[in-house]
């Protein structure tokens, strides 16, 4: 299908009809049929009649093989495939779908050109295409359902997170039929597959993300794109936990996958559960949702004593959210993490590390001099996204400096000073995850997390500096 031009025409220029008259005119030729004659001069001097912003750029940029007319018999005579895209308005009181101009089309199209598969893209109730078949007598219907946002239309052809056609069961040519207009669909769009990319290095849209692969023991981080609505797949086995943990479930989270965890798609289709019939509702007067102050308060005839009630409510509500949260934050992060720490110094410890550690640190840490360099050297911003995870490295340079201190090998004058020295690497590498908690940009992110960086090795020696000067007075001569 490659070097086959395929004829399509184009019944209506909304943001469904113009997004795909767009998407496909990019290998085949394609007629855009409308009614207005500004809009069809709008198309053909290659402007957007409708605002969306890839429309407009495909239109002026790309080579599009693309024209529009009012003259629906001489559009339809020659194509292929007839997409039908013409409004349907629907009245919610009468429930009623206006679906006339779906069937001027259809019935013009039997007319001038009878061989022509029609792809009805409108809105259209359940049933509609079935009923139409039998109205019609036609054989070359069928329906594509679209996916798309005002102002995005294009953007999501181009990335279709699905592509569907419905056909008759037991119809070989309308099913091949079918199949041939998921193809052109495909064939117009960009994400055809997944690219892999490594986020520490490229900046991809959020917009674009299909999935995301961490291989992350932190829970914070663990919750980042699961709160943006990101399929997020963890290598480490980190469950629901952590100040994120609400976003983290299982329709958007999987952890403690392995490669034999993974398996190709056979390609068969999913079974489709029936939806449970609905139940009648009932006005019930109280909900068990609501707190009865809730429900009290919202009343029309709340006294006065049930909207303070239902204050003292939500603020006792909000102390307990806080209080939960806190106690999960402590028992599941914090604690861990003091765990840890206190293993690893253990065994640098206990394997005769430390003390070797220390002997290698004492020249630095024993002057002021020393600790510049130490600063400087922890400041370096290639380095302190490696010395920060954890804060592992401060608090093993923080535990051997005291220890010195304590034995009398460094003078107490220099806590202060050797402090702010290892304290520059400190959670750098949470620079893009609090940037991502902020819901910050991805454009923020990039140019965010260099300049923190950039920003901590300027003034890391610095820091050093007055840290000792403030440390004069501080301490009583022995």
């Amino acid at each position: 299908m490659e070097n086959k031009k395929i004829k399509i025409a184009v019944a209506g220029t909304g943001y469904v009809g113009l997004s795909i008259a767009t998407l496909l005119s990019q290998h085949h030729e394609v007629v855009a049929v409308d009614v207005v004659p500004e809009k069809v001069e709008l198309i053909n001097s290659r402007r957007s009649p409708i605002q969306d912003e890839y429309i407009e750029k495909y239109l002026a940029e790309k080579e599009l093989n693309l024209k529009a007319t009012t003259d629906g018999e001489e559009a339809y005579k020659d194509a292929n495939f007839v997409v039908i895209a013409t409004p349907t308005n629907y009245d919610p009181v009468k429930n009623y779908f206006d679906t006339s101009h779906v069937e001027e089309v259809i019935r013009l199209v039997m007319q001038v050109n009878p061989d022509a598969i029609m792809v009805i893209k409108s809105t259209i109730p359940v049933g509609y295409t079935e009923s139409i078949r039998q109205k019609t007598g036609s054989k070359n219907i069928i329906f594509a359902p679209e996916f798309l946002r005002e102002s995005k239309a294009l953007y999501d052809n181009l990335y279709p997170s699905r592509i569907i056609v419905g056909r008759p069961n037991g119809d070989e040519r309308l099913d091949q039929a079918a199949r041939t207009f998921a193809e052109l669909l495909k064939e117009g769009a960009i994400k055809q597959g997944c690219r892999p990319v490594n986020g520490f290095k490229t900046s991809v849209p959020e917009e674009e993300i299909f999935l995301v692969i961490i291989d992350c023991g932190g829970t914070l981080r663990c919750g980042i794109y699961p709160q943006k609505r990101i399929p997020t797949i963890n290598i480490n086995p980190v469950g629901k936990s952590g100040p994120m943990a609400k976003y983290i479930t299982e329709d958007i989270y999987v952890s403690g996958v392995k490669n034999d965890n993974i398996a190709l798609a056979d390609g068969s289709a999913a079974p489709i559960s029936e939806a449970a019939p609905a139940k009648e509702e009932k006005d019930f007067k109280y909900s068990a949702d609501k707190k009865v102050s809730e429900t009290m308060g919202s009343s029309s005839k709340s006294s006065l004593i049930q909207k303070i009630g239902m204050g003292a409510g939500k603020v006792v509500a909000t102390f307990n959210s806080a209080a939960k949260e806190s106690t999960n934050t402590v028992l599941h992060t914090i604690i861990p993490f003091m765990g840890f720490v206190s293993l690893l110094i253990g065994i640098i410890q206990g394997s005769g590390f430390g003390n070797w550690f220390a002997k290698l640190l004492q020249p630095l840490c024993g002057n002021i001099i020393g600790l510049v360099i130490l600063g400087f050297i922890c400041s370096i911003p290639f380095l302190s996204c490696l010395l920060g995870p954890g804060a592992v490295i401060a608090q093993i340079v923080g535990t051997l400096i005291g220890v010195e201190i304590g034995k009398g090998n460094i003078e107490p004058s220099l806590a202060l000073p050797a402090l702010f020295a290892i304290n520059t690497q400190c959670a750098c590498d949470f620079v893009p995850v609090g940037l991502g908690l902020a819901e910050a940009d991805p454009e923020t992110v990039e140019v965010g997390v260099p300049a923190v960086l950039y920003s901590r090795f300027i003034t890391g020696v610095p820091r050093v500096i007055v840290g000792y000067l403030a440390s004069f007075g501080l301490y009583a001569a022995k």
